[in-house]
């Protein structure tokens, strides 16, 4: 939930939606998740994370060229 903060830095709601989709995605991930041990849980909290991100970034960088 860091990324809460950047919302104040850069004065934009964008870093609380990405915070939110990141946290209740992982949660979801998590509690559906089976309880083998070799579970690729882990590795579906990281593409959500890293998607999330990407997709963030490429959100600003569109909005940086239209304006």
């Amino acid at each position: 939930m860091h990324f809460v903060l950047y919302s104040w830095l850069y004065q934009t709601p964008f870093y609380i939606v990405m915070a939110l989709v990141i946290s209740i995605g992982t949660m979801i991930i998590m509690l559906t998740a089976p309880e083998t041990p070799d579970s690729s849980a882990p590795a579906r909290v990281s593409f959500l994370t890293g998607g999330a991100l990407a997709a963030t970034g490429l959100l600003f960088v569109v909005l940086h060229a239209v304006a």
